[in-house]
């Protein structure tokens, strides 16, 4: 079972988006326990939380925290509009864009991911940008097939 942490406003989306997938992930909110995946939306993120993860996702726009998770011993992905992220979108319209890993990563079950560009379609409730490629990488980093990922219904 794969334990991902996120914000509460975030568990209801990525629990619905992970039932339709053949992936068993237990999502709950922030804790001190130990988890595989931290995904961090800067807005929602408790103060002073440091996550203890095998990997953690964040915004990269978010330097105050990237600078305050210095210390992590998680891998650390960034997710955001920057050409610096790990991952970022290199189009996106109303409701489809082409997520781009830009950096090859190894998920959880120790597969490695080459760079990639993924075209998705996105259904359901709107979310933000950076929000939407955070949930293809966790769930790519739980060992989802990447054709997948290609419809995101929320």
């Amino acid at each position: 079972m794969i334990k991902i942490q996120c914000d509460k406003n975030f568990i209801n989306i990525l629990r619905r988006f992970f039932s339709l997938l053949p992936i068993e992930a237990e999502i709950n909110f922030f804790s001190t326990s130990e988890c595989d995946i931290c995904i961090l939306r800067d807005e929602f993120l408790p103060e002073r939380f440091i996550p203890s993860s095998k990997f953690i996702l964040i915004n990269s726009d978010d330097s105050k925290l990237i600078k305050r998770l210095g210390t992590v011993r998680s891998r650390v992905i960034t997710c955001g509009l920057s050409t610096r992220s790990t991952a970022t979108l290199s189009s996106i319209s109303e409701n489809k864009g082409v997520v781009c890993l830009q950096r090859s990563l190894v998920d959880l079950t120790g597969k490695k991911h080459p760079q990639f560009e993924l075209p998705f379609e996105l259904s359901g409730k709107i979310i933000d940008d950076v929000s939407v490629i955070m949930i293809i990488i966790s769930a790519l980093l739980c060992g989802a097939n990447i054709s997948q990922l290609n419809k995101i219904y929320l």
